[in-house]
């Protein structure tokens, strides 16, 4: 019987490259961007770019292994920041309701998406997130104040689809939008965290059924994520959040910008 998951076991077994110096150096990168998440909720987007240009991993594979990644890190960064007060459980409920059935659609298609486009998408993304989280919270909301679930519903939606399509946790698509609703940062930090999960779950049951996950890289990426996470969301409730804001940010635009340049570079000489 060769089941979705049977196909993802057998592929973790027949990769020959277990647990090399690239593996090393991915975990390294994927602590710092998990210091990253942890801290303001971005920084997720970074991973796939890594797998591809670094690892030389296939796109939609990269993209299948690290939503996998995201079930271990949205747990724990979920729960880091409920520690803390900062999960508007009611507005969670209407955020994930919108992310998840979109995550799943998603993530039925990134794998009939060509890696060029995927990459591009990506390289849109991380611009418009760190152009727009440079930009500070104009009329911002009371931290008592809730915002209305079509509105979540919808913020959901677009961020659990994009997401499952890119290989992101949802809190860079999601924080940028909630900013533009005047939503206070670590409220919209701890959305974005919840979203995470819910968006891992859904992405990974449809990867699973018509693809396959890279267990060895996947599990890579949880533990060096969750490790970062939980020391950046002790940061993130210490220091002064406006500047790990704009550090993720200036981070995410060149990190865009490369990707875009990497793509018009390949497209020219290719």
């Amino acid at each position: 019987m060769n089941t979705p998951i049977l196909r993802s076991i057998l592929y973790y077994r027949a990769d020959p490259k277990i647990f090399t110096m690239d593996h090393i150096l991915l975990f390294l990168f994927t602590f710092v961007v998990g210091c990253f998440i942890g801290g303001t909720g971005i920084g997720g987007v970074l991973l796939v770019p890594y797998l591809v240009f670094i690892l030389g991993v296939e796109a939609p594979l990269a993209v299948a292994s690290t939503m996998f990644a995201y079930l271990f890190s949205g747990a724990t960064a979920t729960f880091a920041y409920a520690r803390h007060g900062s999960i508007r459980w009611p507005m969670v409920w209407a955020i994930c309701g919108g992310a998840a059935p979109a995550a799943f659609l998603g993530s039925l298609i990134v794998w009939s998406v060509p890696g060029e486009f995927l990459l591009a998408g990506i390289a849109a993304l991380t611009i418009f997130s760190g152009v727009r989280t440079l930009r500070p919270p104009k009329g911002a909301r009371n931290d008592k104040e809730d915002i209305g679930a079509p509105a979540l519903i919808s913020v959901g939606g677009i961020s659990g689809f994009v997401s499952a399509l890119v290989g992101a946790g949802g809190a860079v698509v999601v924080i940028p939008l909630l900013f533009g609703m005047g939503a206070p940062a670590l409220i919209a930090i701890g959305l974005s965290q919840a979203i995470q999960f819910v968006i891992a779950v859904t992405a990974t049951v449809g990867n699973l059924a018509v693809g396959h996950v890279d267990f060895v890289v996947g599990g890579i990426l949880a533990v060096a994520m969750v490790a970062g996470i939980l020391i950046g969301t002790r940061v993130a409730h210490t220091l002064p959040v406006d500047t790990l804001r704009k550090t993720v940010a200036s981070v995410l635009t060149l990190v865009g910008l490369s990707i875009a340049f990497q793509l018009a570079r390949d497209a020219i000489t290719g």
